[in-house]
């Protein structure tokens, strides 16, 4: 108990520079919102039209928690820290001939899910230089945070692009060399 009162404490007196970083962050999230809302109109894959709207809604918590957070920190109110649950991912697959689904459309939605990986990472890695940056422990595990609801973000991401590079390859009946 005593180490959430110092928790509170501690941001309750976030500095500035520190208030201007989380709503950096939260520019950046509220980007990643809109990047997969407006992505997911255009995917032919459903696994991917299905973890782009997941990652939209999960990407809009982290909307909430850090406005929750830059609000009371603004206010000059305690600041309660409520851990995000994260969901976890499950598509079932079906091979994409059985589903229809064109090569060339396949091609698009590797690119989106490309693209979304990238973007997964710069939030990891913003984070994670944030919290080596900052010499203040709560604000350090904030970040750490922060940046580990990324990197299951990216990892998602990274495994369903694997897989249908994989059947995109097949369909083009193509073999890498390594």
């Amino acid at each position: 108990m005593e180490t959430r009162k110092m928790m509170i404490r501690e941001l309750y007196m976030m500095e500035a520079e520190e208030l201007a970083i989380f709503k950096y962050a939260l520019a950046r999230e509220r980007e990643g919102v809109k990047f997969y809302r407006e992505r997911s109109k255009e995917i032919h894959v459903p696994e991917v039209k299905e973890l782009f709207s997941q990652l939209a809604e999960m990407e809009m918590d982290h909307v909430y928690f850090i406005s929750k957070m830059i609000e009371d920190a603004s206010r000059e109110d305690e600041i309660a820290i409520s851990h995000i649950e994260q969901k976890n991912f499950f598509y079932s697959r079906e091979s994409l001939e059985l589903r229809g689904i064109s090569v060339d459309s396949l091609a698009g939605d590797l690119s989106a899910l490309r693209i979304a990986y990238l973007i997964e990472k710069d939030f990891e890695d913003f984070y994670k230089q944030r919290a080596q940056e900052t010499s203040k422990k709560e604000i350090k595990d904030l970040f750490d945070m922060l940046s580990t609801w990324e990197e299951d973000h990216k990892t998602t991401l990274m495994g369903l692009y694997e897989s249908l590079m994989k059947e995109y390859w097949s369909a083009q009946r193509f073999e890498p060399l390594y």
